[in-house]
C-alpha cells in the first residue's frame, strides 16, 4: 500500500481528528493454575462506531511490524460472498 503522508505524524493527526486515542490495558487471560495465559484487549464502545466499525462486520488484524496491530475493515469475506452468490442465483432462477 502506498503511504500518501510523509510521515506518521501527519498519519497520527488524521487518526485523531476522528477519534481520540484510547489507552487500554493489555490483560492475561487463561488458565493461571496451569500457566497458559495469553495477552487480551477488549475493544468496545460507540467510539468504533464513529471509526466505522460496524456490529456484525468482519476486520482484519494484520501485525506490520512488532508493537503494531493494525486494524481494517473487511469487505464481505470470501465463504459468505460465495454463499450471497449461490443465494442470489437461487432467487433469479426462481423469479
Amino acid at each position: 500500500m502506498k503511504n500518501i503522508y510523509s510521515t506518521t505524524q501527519e498519519q497520527d493527526q488524521l487518526l485523531d481528528t476522528r477519534i481520540a486515542p484510547r489507552m487500554l490495558k493489555v490483560v492475561e487471560v487463561g488458565d493461571f493454575w496451569a500457566k497458559r495465559t495469553m495477552p487480551a484487549i477488549r475493544l468496545q464502545g460507540k467510539w468504533m462506531q464513529r471509526a466505522g466499525i460496524l456490529p456484525n462486520r468482519h476486520v482484519r488484524i494484520t501485525n506490520p511490524e512488532p508493537g503494531v496491530l493494525l486494524i481494517r475493515l473487511q469487505e464481505t469475506p470470501i465463504s459468505d460472498q460465495n454463499h450471497l452468490n449461490q443465494t442470489h442465483q437461487q432467487i433469479l432462477k426462481e423469479e
